[in-house]
């Protein structure tokens, strides 16, 4: 495993502001330009498909690619593994014993959101993956490699669908404000009433954000019984 020397929560904005100050922290930051798996043009070495002359054939060009992809992939998750860690020991050194109660509840607020970002990507893979491999093919992926049961594959699967209809409630999610759990109350309620209805409705989303499951789980009944004869 990759050695990175930890960082403090002052120098954590700093620690990867630049590819620079993060190859100091002992990672390797992706260019904000290059998207994940995307080929480099050229990385200043005679390296990358711009740099690639007369390739011999359409297949040795294809391999360059498949190559470079693989490789920008690897640095990129490398990144985002040694950053989450640095992030997570910083959130630990505000736990220790002696913390009060409001600073343990602020760091659990911030783990909140977090997570709810990460469900957002979850489901997101999951939607990729069930266009690309159908069920059984995303099935398998997300639980040998996310480690989930088959039952929460499925269930990432169906959350993925429904909000492919409802970009404000996923943006929601990405930005760390609704929660995996309301959003499936949420997409529940979309089942019912339909997506629009449900997506469109500020009011409805400003709730998801804040409120905990057991509260906005009676939230959303409420709206779906007072809704659901509408359409």
């Amino acid at each position: 495993m990759k050695q990175h020397n930890p960082i403090h929560a002052e120098t954590l904005p700093e620690a990867y502001g630049s590819r620079e100050a993060a190859a100091a922290a002992g990672v390797e930051r992706p260019a904000r330009s290059v998207a994940v798996g995307a080929a480099p043009v050229g990385n200043g070495t005679g390296g990358g498909l711009g740099r690639l002359s007369h390739p011999s054939s359409k297949v040795e060009a294809m391999e360059h690619r498949n190559s470079t992809n693989t490789e920008s992939l690897e640095r990129t998750c490398g990144w985002a593994e040694a950053a989450n860690a640095d992030i997570l020991t910083v959130l630990r050194g505000q736990v220790e014993e002696g913390a009060s109660r409001a600073q343990l509840g602020r760091v659990a607020e911030t783990l909140r959101r977090m997570e709810a970002q990460m469900s957002a990507m979850k489901c997101d893979l999951a939607g990729r993956l069930q266009r690309t491999g159908g069920a059984a093919g995303a099935g398998e992926v997300l639980r040998d490699q996310l480690g989930v049961t088959n039952r929460e594959a499925k269930h990432l699967s169906n959350v993925s669908r429904h909000l492919e209809e409802m970009p404000n409630t996923r943006d929601k999610m990405e930005a760390g404000e609704i929660t995996l759990t309301n959003a499936t109350a949420l997409a529940a309620v979309a089942k019912e009433c339909g997506a629009r209805q449900v997506d469109q409705n500020m009011g409805l989303l400003a709730e998801a954000a804040v409120a905990n499951p057991d509260d906005f789980r009676k939230t959303s009944r409420r709206f779906a019984n007072q809704h659901s004869r509408d359409r």
